[in-house]
């Protein structure tokens, strides 16, 4: 299924591109806060809660959307809200800025979560949705392995803000295929018809 050619390809290879920028960046994240942007731990804590409280409400409107408009407009939204948070991530200096950075970042975050699972849902069938779910999470756990090795020698190699301007970049550049293939069949998969995970 996943290598079918159909939305789970574009799923598995979106969220493949998400997951390992994202590692790319992540874990370098609290390091370019302190050491970079002269941010204070306790900053970068408040920081983390600004995140999951701007998180914390996006889904209700992810899903509101999701119902009106199709999966793929607040997936589509929310990468570009990513991207648009990595830009002012790279800009600013001061505890405000990042603050706003954050609390982009937690809508983007917000708006791809719900519409990533209900889109799985609806072309994923109903009795395989776990088996699914184990291998697609595994496999993009393998696929993202290196990328935290990768983000600190780019570091290093080069500047502190290069793991995070290829990370944006990924960001931006999948929302193509997200707009473009993202579509629900018009009938749901029959599971008999199914080819093997």
């Amino acid at each position: 299924m996943i290598l079918g050619g159909g939305v789970l390809t574009w799923i598995f290879i979106t969220d493949g591109v998400r997951d390992t920028a994202f590692r790319l960046s992540g874990e370098l994240q609290p390091l370019y806060l302190e050491q970079v942007a002269g941010i204070t731990v306790e900053q970068i804590g408040i920081l983390g809660s600004i995140f999951s409280i701007a998180m914390m409400f996006t889904p209700i409107l992810s899903g509101k959307m999701v119902d009106k408009y199709g999966e793929r407009v607040p997936i589509s939204l929310g990468f570009l809200l990513v991207f648009c948070a990595f830009m002012i991530f790279l800009q600013v200096s001061a505890f405000v800025g990042f603050a706003l950075c954050w609390i982009v970042f937690g809508i983007g975050v917000g708006l791809l979560s719900p519409a990533y699972q209900s889109l799985i849902s609806k072309v994923v069938p109903q009795k395989m949705l776990g088996t699914f779910s184990g291998l697609f999470h595994s496999s993009l756990g393998l696929i993202s392995l290196p990328a935290p090795y990768i983000g600190a020698r780019l570091w290093e190699t080069f500047s502190p803000k290069v793991p995070f301007v290829i990370t944006s970049i990924a960001a931006l550049i999948t929302i193509i295929p997200t707009w473009l293939f993202f579509k629900v069949p018009d009938e749901p998969p029959d599971l008999d018809s199914a080819p093997a995970t």
